[in-house]
Order: structure tokens, then sequence, then C-alpha cells
């Protein structure tokens, strides 16, 4: 190393010892002339919320936006209010705080079942449209996980969570890599996303995501990198009309739309509920 490298980076000297070296030792080439990837596809599946899906939702979504409070109020209450939209089941933990303004949520939990939640059908329509692949499912509460793997015990599933031992976690993906039984690997987005090669899959669906583009960027090349040989698809299953589509326009912007509304500092009623009702031709 010289000692511009080390003392500090000054970029148009390090460039300049970059073509020296090139021109005697070496030849340039981008990362895209010599990675060819097969294609990758991306197919958003728009979803209706069940009736009493949609009636849990917004009684949750109304008995928690405050009146009157900041952008970034909100924003920091995202993953929070998540849980009425992911999986209507994760409120229970919360019915102490939520009673005054939702007295009625037990009773409404008690009748609802994942029938009322309609990514299950769509994963149910996924599975038979690819009878023997293997496919991985991303999600991120341990209850949705749990209750996919009930679902779908048939198919021999690997459970991966956040409370998986790590040495564990590299056995479990090697049994879904190499044994045909088990077609499905259901895991948190969170813990998988880095470090670990699946391209003995070709197909991965997003059940749940969360806002942190870093770890949901990360986690869509275990199955599209190199080794894969064969196109590969990916399903997003959003719900209509929610903050699920604001979630992935999120994403599609690389996390900048958060931002975007924090630098506003307030915002208005209206602006709220765009956000918590988002259509796809919603803009921001």
């Amino acid at each position: 190393f010289s000692r511009t490298a080390i003392n500090k980076w000054k970029k148009e000297e390090l460039e300049k010892s970059n073509e020296r070296f090139l021109q005697g030792h070496g030849e340039y080439l981008e990362a895209a002339s010599v990675i060819d990837l097969p294609d990758s596809f991306t197919k958003r599946i728009y979803l209706p919320m069940s009736r009493l899906h949609r009636h849990i939702y917004e009684k949750f979504i109304l008995s928690k936006i405050p009146k009157k409070g900041t952008a970034q109020d909100m924003v920091n209450a995202f993953p929070y209010l998540m849980l009425g939209l992911d999986n209507p089941y994760l409120l229970l933990k919360h019915r102490d705080e939520l009673m005054d303004a939702y007295p009625q949520l037990e009773s409404d939990l008690r009748k609802f079942g994942t029938s009322d939640m309609e990514k299950f059908n769509a994963m149910d329509d996924i599975l038979e449209s690819h009878p023997g692949e293997k496919i991985l499912v991303w999600a991120i509460h341990p209850k949705t996980i749990d209750m996919l793997a009930e679902k779908y015990s048939k198919l021999n599933p690997i459970v991966i969570k956040g409370d998986t031992d790590k040495e564990e976690r590299n056995n479990l993906v090697d049994q879904f890599r190499f044994n045909k039984e088990n077609r499905l690997l259901i895991a948190n987005i969170t813990t998988l996303s880095t470090s670990v090669t699946i391209t003995e899959c070709q197909i991965q669906v997003y059940f749940e995501r969360g806002f942190n583009y870093t770890v949901y960027e990360q986690s869509t090349k275990r199955i599209h990198r190199l080794g894969q040989t064969k196109p590969t698809l990916t399903y997003i299953l959003i719900y209509s009309d929610s903050m699920d589509v604001f979630l992935d326009k999120n994403l599609s912007d690389k996390g900048l739309l958060t931002k975007k509304l924090v630098d506003k500092g307030f915002l208005s009623q209206e602006e709220w509920n765009m956000i918590f009702t988002c259509n796809e031709d919603d803009e921001f």
C-alpha cells in the first residue's frame, strides 16, 4: 500500500495510482461484464383484505393514530402499526392498552382465522402453480412463521427464526438445499438476509417485509447470485389500500420515502390517511 492509501483518502491521487498500475500490470473490467446472471423476475400480487381483516386493521389504526404529531412520530410507529396489517393475532399482546379504543378486539380475533388472511390464500395458489419446486418464504414475525409452518406442514418446511442458533441455521439451510423432501424454507428476513447462498431454489415469496431497505435488498440476492443457472421468480404479496402499499413504495424508493416524510416535519390528517390506505396509484 502507498502512503496515500494508508494515511488518508485522496481520490484523485488514488485514481492516478490505479491507472499507472493497470497500464503495466492489469486490466479493468466492470462487474457487469464478468458477472452474467440469468434473468430475475418480480411479480407483485395485490390482494384485498377480507372484511374482518379490514375491520380489525382500521380499528387498530384509528386507535393508534394521534390527532397531532410529527412525521417522525409516525415513522417510529410504523413497525407497531404494521401488526394490525401483517397479522392481527399479534395485537393480542397489546390488548390491555387497546381496550379503551378497541373493546371488541378479543371477540373479533376469536372469529379470525388464516382463511381471513388473503396472503395465505395467495400462498396456496403459488404452491399449486409450482408443484414440486423449492420455495423460499420470507416473513418478519415469529407468530406468522409458525402459522406458515403449521399450515404447510405436509411440505416438510424448514423454519429459521431470530432465535435459531447460527450453527444450526447453516445446517438447516443445507438441509433445505439438498433434501428434496423439504420444499419450503420459511425464514425471518432479518436473520437470513446475508451470508447464505440458496441457488438450488429459484422461487421466493415475500409474505411480510419490514421498512429496512438494506435488509430487504440483501435478502433478494439469496437465490439470485453467482452459482444460479436458472431464471428466478420473486412474488411480493401486498394488501391493497393499506400501509402495505406504502411499504412497497418505500422499499422501491430505496427507503427514501420515509425520509421525505420526516423532512416535512408535520403531516396533515389527509396525508396520514393516505399512508394508511395507500393504493398503487398514489404518489408522495
